[in-house]
């Protein structure tokens, strides 16, 4: 099976160098993830190969977890 991984780099921290702790781990999901698209509303939503739902990130700007992406929001 085939895996993708999500990351959140924080770009202040990569503009001043510091590349080892800009970015984190989200997750890992079973399927390809593919193209993202910030939403008027804020969100981040992010298409699925091969699927007709999308996942969505609901706070982008918050750090790590807490930017809570779920996987499976629009069916």
């Amino acid at each position: 099976s085939t895996l993708s991984t999500l990351f959140q780099i924080d770009l202040c921290q990569a503009y001043n160098g510091q590349i080892a702790t800009a970015r984190q781990t989200i997750g890992t999901y079973s399927v390809i993830l593919g193209q993202m698209q910030l939403a008027p509303n804020g969100k981040i939503y992010v298409a699925r190969s091969g699927r007709s739902d999308l996942g969505v990130i609901h706070f982008p700007n918050m750090v790590g977890n807490s930017c809570n992406y779920v996987d499976y929001f629009i069916h």
